[in-house]
């Protein structure tokens, strides 16, 4: 891909990034971008970790045939089968974690006592 197609591709992301594009919307229109201008692309993945200690983060998945698929709670399972079909070793531990912090929530939500 040559210099200006990237500059090109660059500037779109960092343009709509700055107009508040939906996150879906950014992934989409960088893979097919990317794809447009020669890569030979059928997916493409992006997690975004936080530090909240409610709100564990989100995972936008991309590829030629579904589309995009993205969730913050479905990130546990996104995890998994980052771990299994990337062979990505942390990223099993980082869904463990990630459900159990969320039984955690879901527990002392339950103890809330409302009047």
């Amino acid at each position: 891909m040559n210099l200006t197609l990237r500059l090109d591709i660059i500037n779109w992301l960092v343009g709509q990034s700055l107009t508040g594009l939906p996150e879906n919307d950014l992934v989409r229109g960088f893979c097919e971008r990317c794809r447009a201008g020669g890569l030979d692309l059928s997916r493409g993945l992006v997690v975004i970790d936080t530090l909240h200690p409610v709100f564990e983060g989100r995972g936008i998945q991309w590829n030629d045939t579904t589309d995009v698929i993205a969730g913050g709670s479905g990130i546990g399972l996104f995890l998994l089968w980052a771990d299994e079909q990337l062979h990505v070793p942390a990223a099993r531990q980082t869904a463990i974690g990630a459900g159990e912090r969320l039984l955690d929530v879901a527990s002392d939500s339950s103890r809330v006592t409302r009047t």
